[in-house]
């Protein structure tokens, strides 16, 4: 998602195990339930478009004028801790 709409307070009734569990679960990812729920939603409502986003960043790409003129880099040079 390349930007934030207005949000909107959602409420849910689910079972007080099933919420443990998903916070859990939410938590071994590095997630909030809030992140983890939200990242679901966009997923199954199909708000990922691969192809607007591509296009997006290759008109960035274009229009900032960056370049490498050719310069190339090793692997151990772009991770180097």
């Amino acid at each position: 998602m390349w930007y934030m709409e207005a949000a909107v307070n959602l409420t849910l009734s689910i079972d007080q195990r099933l919420l443990e569990k998903a916070r859990r679960t939410a938590g071994a990812m590095g997630l909030s339930l809030n992140e983890m729920i939200r990242q679901y939603l966009e997923r199954i409502a199909g708000e990922g478009d691969k192809a607007a986003a591509f296009e997006e960043l290759r008109e960035l790409c274009t229009s900032r004028g960056g370049h490498s003129a050719g310069r190339t880099w090793r692997r151990e040079e772009l991770h180097r801790a």
